[in-house]
């Protein structure tokens, strides 16, 4: 399951400290097989990059 590594390698960057980089693994994860873990770790980040425009459109995502 590719969806599921990039999930890993978002939680990889997570771990480290790079939240674009993680950003960035878990909007691929999400594009591949959307999960409400990855829409919930997404939007964690974009918040914490104060990109507030994409958490309200992901919460809109999430809900459909």
């Amino acid at each position: 399951e590719m969806a599921d590594a990039y999930m890993n390698m978002g939680n990889v960057f997570r771990n480290r400290g790079d939240a674009l980089k993680a950003v960035e693994y878990y909007k691929k994860s999400i594009s591949l097989k959307p999960s409400l873990v990855g829409y919930s770790n997404l939007c964690g980040y974009q918040k914490e990059l104060c990109n507030y425009k994409e958490v309200r459109d992901l919460t809109q995502e999430m809900l459909e």
